[in-house]
């Protein structure tokens, strides 16, 4: 193979390195004819001029065909074949290999060189086939599961016949436009209130304009009428790929879809990219897709299951503006049929294809938003707004927005960095440490799952941790080392090897390791949270400040700001649910809530206005952001070094660390104007601001403030959203059922608003958050633990300075713990002696456990005492709105360290409006002082 650095200048991270030599067809103004070209770093190679000056001298195969350069479309090239495509392809990264065979050809030939190597800015690029045909197909499962959730519930969300073959639709192929051509917004009948009983049409320009995110494969083969093309030929039928964006028209597509699928909603404009990257060039990129737990028909199956590619994706937003948003980042490998089985598929009764024939894959998408791949599943078709930067917002596209896909392999950069060391024995070395070194040496004696070189084994923990790690443990047994990239983990999965290393063990296992992303990045201008930070003095002294701010005489004297904000957030929703008469989402009412107590707390200042706020809003959007950068499974360049060469994920973390400065300075600069004011209220920071003893420096005090605003949203919202879920359900409404039943036992006046300020005397709604707190589990995997002292298990020594993970949703779903951990019952907490031990791992565990844990439950109690007091909780009316009542599952953003919900509805019907009324307005009066 030649050698993949280049005698010819190739910009650093460059999309066109020598490794890919993607194909297109070109035309400038001097030479207006269309003609085939290969593109390297900023330049095309006009391969018409280089063939006619011998260019492809030392390549006899190509001779007799060299015509095909200088052909208006690749069609021609194409029709030769895989094999010459790759003799092709390899001569030319041979003619611009810096050990080049054919130096005369190019390298010396400096004449050539100016009549053939065209700068990309001065090329204007075409569409590279004459597109006979073109199939779009729906083989992006996640997408086709989240459409279909939309539409028709979680429970019918796929079609029957989903798994068993590749769906797809006839595009139009006039349609088919190269990169950077304008699109015009189409027209078409939509309904202009889809909720009506009587579907009235009207003529209208579409409303929810839409990108779908996937690829596209150019066929080369041909195959007669009749003559279907088996599995096993199908691969070499197959040219190159290409970025596709098949251009969606939601509203139009919802009215006309029905009984043929889609029509005019697809037939206005698909837009693919002008360079195609050969099939060849893609081969040692291949990985499996998704699973398909259905058995698929012989003629489907393939002799490889690495049949789909590693392309991360990412799609951009730039709005009229000039704003630009990432939206979406996504791998390719969300696949559940490939390419081949397409075409197989296609031609099964016999239909005919030809080179340049154009196949889609269907819209990408991952498990989480941020890897949704169009606004129809980012927005909830319409229900939820997207994010942008400068403030902006969308729910679907907006005259002037412009989409930039991209597609890069995760390995094509990291082969041309030039690496120099003498010596066969230390390259040899440094080999083996870059592929297999960890940061600590290998545990002798604690079971290890094998992992690959260089990256270990965070492709088999993907995004999903805790279910990987949970499995694992059947295999490796509750304790086990892993190696993610150069960082060696153990990995505790049981509830009792959690006790033992978190608790028997806590004052060795005290510290937190450091981590690239967020310590490094996010946090290189406020500092870090508490939880967050290294053991030292410093982490010692803020613990203990927090800690006497938050023990429990100290929160019992901040009900009244519980008392307040959980009022304020009963009586939104009380009035948006237009007295219970419409189902409504919870989610952004009890975020509020939790969130402004901590500011009160902190602060003295609390958000005004309703559950929409803006500040509300920036903050709840960019913790969830920074929530992604703590999170141990969302960020590779913590484990694999070399990844930080690629700025994509650093990019996005300064992004949000910007953002969040903002925010923490006005707030922290609004109360120093109070105090010296002297208009401030009575507060954390406030307190430790004016004590001209306090023992805390500046950066240490922002610590404090960064832990209370991100620990606002971290633990209460997840809980207190997922616990009305359930509740909600048909099983969750006999429990519901006992919980009214026992608040009114307790506080048989209809007091219990007013008495769970004071007291928490109802055992059964303390063993419901309880429960709650480990059903859901809304951080599965606890912030990692640093060992400070050597620490035993089963025989085994860990030595000091190892790395832990905490599975905590395995340590809470562990049978040989809880009695039937799948099942929501909090029984299994009633009659429990004082001092029986961590009833779950919620809050974590040990020296190191959630420093606001009594707060947090308070905030718990008080809201399900307030809430059962007041509603009856009924499952939505449409199935579509019903919540996903698995713990990992109902997450929204999987990688992330905290759980986000998914959106969902349920009903409040009030059980006493009268009465209701009246506790509102007590509390009103109570609290008015804190408004």
């Amino acid at each position: 193979m030649a050698s993949l650095r280049s005698w010819f200048s190739i910009p650093r991270g460059s999309h066109f390195s020598l490794a890919n030599i993607p194909f297109g067809v070109i035309s400038t103004a001097s030479s207006k004819s269309p003609r085939v070209a290969v593109a390297i770093g900023d330049h095309a190679l006009d391969l018409e001029v280089f063939a006619a000056n011998n260019g492809f001298l030392g390549l006899s195969t190509i001779q007799p065909h060299q015509a095909v350069f200088s052909q208006s479309s690749l069609n021609a090239f194409a029709a030769l074949g895989r094999p010459i495509h790759s003799v092709v392809r390899k001569y030319i990264q041979g003619v611009f290999s810096v050990d080049t065979t054919y130096p005369d050809v190019l390298k010396n030939n400096v004449a050539l060189q100016k009549q053939a190597l065209i700068p990309l800015k001065e090329i204007k690029a075409h569409l590279p086939f004459k597109i006979g045909d073109y199939t779009d197909f729906f083989a992006g499962m996640n997408h086709a599961y989240n459409c279909g959730v939309i539409f028709r519930g979680p429970q019918n969300a796929l079609q029957p016949n989903y798994k068993h073959l590749p769906v797809g639709y006839h595009g139009r192929a006039s349609s088919v436009v190269p990169s950077g051509t304008p699109i015009r917004r189409p027209n078409g009948q939509i309904l202009l209130d889809p909720t009506a009983e009587k579907k009235v049409p009207a003529f209208s320009p579409c409303k929810k304009l839409d990108i779908e995110l996937e690829l596209g494969a150019f066929v080369c083969g041909s195959n007669e009428q009749g003559v279907p093309i088996p599995i096993e030929k199908a691969e070499e039928n197959l040219f190159g790929i290409v970025l596709m964006n098949d251009w969606s028209a939601r509203d139009i597509q919802a009215w006309e879809y029905v009984p043929l699928g889609p029509f005019n909603a697809k037939n206005f404009g698909t837009t693919i990219s002008t360079w195609v990257v050969l099939a060849d060039a893609l081969e040692q990129f291949k990985i499996k897709g998704l699973d398909n737990d259905s058995e698929v028909l012989p003629y489907l199956k393939e002799k490889s299951e690495k049949s789909v590619y590693d392309i991360n994706l990412e799609v951009d937003v730039k709005t009229a503006s000039g704003n630009t948003t990432t939206i979406s980042k996504v791998n390719a490998r969300n696949l559940l049929w490939s390419f081949p089985q397409m075409l197989t598929h296609h031609t099964i009764t016999g239909c005919p294809f030809q080179p340049g024939d154009l196949l889609g894959s269907g819209t990408i998408s991952g498990n989480s938003p941020a890897e949704y791949g169009s606004f129809l599943e980012q927005s909830n078709n319409g229900k939820e707004t997207i994010a942008l930067e400068g403030g902006e917002k969308r729910t679907f596209l907006e005259d002037g927005d412009e989409i930039t896909i991209r597609g890069t392999l995760s390995f094509s950069n990291i082969m041309t960095i030039p690496i120099y060391i003498a010596g066969v024995a230390v390259l040899g070395f440094f080999l083996y440490k870059l592929l297999y070194g960890t940061d600590t040496p290998h545990i002798e004696g604690l079971p290890e799952v094998p992992g690959l070189p260089l990256f270990g084994s965070l492709y088999e923990l993907g995004t999903n941790h805790a279910k990987v790690a949970q499995g694992w443990a059947k295999k490796y047994g509750p304790v086990f080392q892993v190696r993610m990239g150069n960082r060696r983990i153990v990995f505790a999965n049981s509830f009792d090897s959690v006790r033992h290393l978190w608790i028997t063990n806590q004052s060795a296992m005290i510290s937190r390791p450091m981590l690239h992303t967020f310590h490094k990045v996010v946090s290189s201008s406020q500092g870090f949270t508490i939880g967050t930070s290294p053991w030292d003095e410093s982490c010692k002294n803020r613990r203990k400040a927090a800690a006497t701010a938050l023990n429990r005489p100290a929160v019992q004297s901040y009900m009244p700001l519980i008392d307040l904000e959980s009022t304020v957030s009963i009586k939104e929703l009380l009035h948006d649910s237009k007295g219970g008469e419409i189902d409504i989402d919870p989610r952004a009412y009890w975020q509020r809530y939790a969130l402004n107590t901590s500011l009160t707390l902190n602060y003295g200042y609390r958000i005004d206005g309703n559950k929409d706020a803006p500040l509300l809003q920036e903050i709840v959007d960019v913790e969830r952001g920074v929530g992604n950068f703590r999170s141990t499974s969302n960020n590779w360049q913590d484990y694999v070094p070399l990844l930080r060469l690629f700025p994509s994920q650093s990019n996005e973390a300064i992004s949000f660390r910007k953002r969040r400065d903002v925010y923490m300075d006005r707030l922290l600069n609004t109360l120093t104007e109070k105090i010296e004011k002297g208009t401030d209220k009575p507060c954390i920071t406030g307190n430790i601001l004016k004590d001209p003893e306090a023992k805390l420096n500046r950066a240490e005090i922002k610590s404090i403030c960064l832990t209370m605003v991100s620990a606002g949203l971290d633990t209460v919202p997840g809980n207190l959203i997922m616990g009305i879920a359930y509740l909600a359900t048909p099983k969750g409404q006999k429990i519901q059922r006992r919980a009214y039943e026992e608040i009114m036992k307790v506080y048989p006046n209809n007091d219990a608003w007013e008495r769970c300020l004071h007291e928490e005397k109802i055992p059964y709604i303390t063993a419901l958050y309880k429960e709650i707190l480990r059903y859901w589990t809304v951080i599965p995997i606890c912030l990692p633990r640093v060992s400070i002292k050597d620490i035993e298990w089963n025989g085994v020594n860990i030595p000091a300075g190892t790395t832990f993970y905490m599975n905590a949703y395995a340590a809470d779903y562990d049978a040989e713990h809880f009695k039937n951990p799948q099942e929501f019952d909090p029984e299994r907490y009633l009659d429990v002696p004082d001092g029986a031990g961590t009833p779950h791992y919620g809050y974590g565990a040990g020296s190191r456990m959630c420093v606001g844990s009594h707060l947090a439950n308070r905030e718990l109690f008080t809201a399900f005492v307030r809430l059962i007091s007041a509603f009856e909780f009924t499952p939505p009316v449409d199935p579509r709105d019903e919540p996903v009542m698995d713990c990992l599952e109902a997450n929204a953003i999987p990688t992330s360290l905290t759980m986000e919900p998914k959106y969902f509805k349920v009903g409040f019907k009030p059980r006493n409006r009268k009465l209701l009324d009246q506790w509102i307005k007590e509390s009103e009066e109570r609290t008015k002082e804190l408004m």
